[in-house]
Parts: C-alpha cells; structure tokens; sequence
C-alpha cells in the first residue's frame, strides 16, 4: 500500500514514503491490535532502496513518541554477508520486520528462517514468495485504526 501523493516523487523519495508507510504501519498495526508497541523493528531492503529506508527511519524516530525504539536496516548485500546463524539472530531479536524490494537469493534465505509466531512482518514490493512470511495483527484491514493513527499513516 502507497500513499497517493507518492508517484510525484523521485525514486528515493518514493522508497523513504513507502518505509515510512511501513514502519508506521508495523507499530499501529500492533498499537490497534492491544499488543505492546514494538521495541525494535528490523528493515531488510535491496541495497538500492537502503537510502530512502535510512531517511525514512530518521524521520521516523523523530516522529515516533516511543523514544525505546531502535530501527535496525539490513541491505541486501549485508544479508549475504551473514552467516545463516547471524541472520537467524537478527530475525529472532525483531518485534517487527519490513521485507522491502528483496529479490534473488536472500529470498531463499529468508523463506528457510523460523519467525516468532507474535512477530509483525510487512513483505512490500518484492518477490511474491515473501508474501509467505507476511504477518500482519491487522491482517490488512485498517478499519479499527483511529483516525490519528490513519493521519499520521498517511501524511506527508
């Protein structure tokens, strides 16, 4: 899901509009759902998107009022640096996770992990197989957000 203001942007701005969609989307999905707030949320991106991620995430922090969380992003290319063990650790230690534009095969990787069942993870624009691992309290709907956490999911 995008917000309709993205295709008037530039490519980075299209990809930081689409983090921030995400890892908002991550904590008031789980907001809305009773559960505590995600302490740390784990971005996984292609190494071209990691840019509008990392701004994304900036802006996020200064925009989240949860000063307790920690916004951890992983390129594609740090992905295949990890053994399988590390990046089991890295899945393990998530509350939440944004699988974004992951293609190729960190796929293959990524699918083989074992995931913590209370665990929300968002699989955006990326292979379809990731779709798989996609966990979301909500389960897509965004009826039951407020009208707060709908503006703050959907402004610029």
């Amino acid at each position: 899901m995008k917000p309709a203001f993205v295709d008037d942007l530039s490519d980075i701005a299209k990809a930081t509009a689409i983090a921030i969609v995400a890892l908002t989307s991550i904590y008031s999905a789980t907001v809305a759902a009773q559960e505590p707030a995600p302490r740390t949320l784990l971005a996984l991106v292609s190494d071209r998107s990691t840019g509008g991620m990392v701004a994304a995430a900036h802006r996020y922090a200064q925009a989240s009022k949860n000063s307790a969380q920690a916004v951890r992003i992983r390129s594609v290319s740090q992905i295949n640096l990890l053994s399988d063990k590390a990046l089991q650790e890295l899945i393990s230690q998530a509350d939440g996770i944004v699988m974004a534009a992951i293609f190729g095969e960190p796929v293959e990787r990524l699918l083989s992990l074992n995931y913590p069942a209370k665990q929300t993870r968002l699989a955006i624009d990326g292979d379809r197989r990731l779709l798989a691992l996609h966990s979301d309290p909500q389960q897509g709907q965004f009826d039951s957000l407020s009208t707060e956490q709908k503006s703050a999911l959907f402004s610029r």
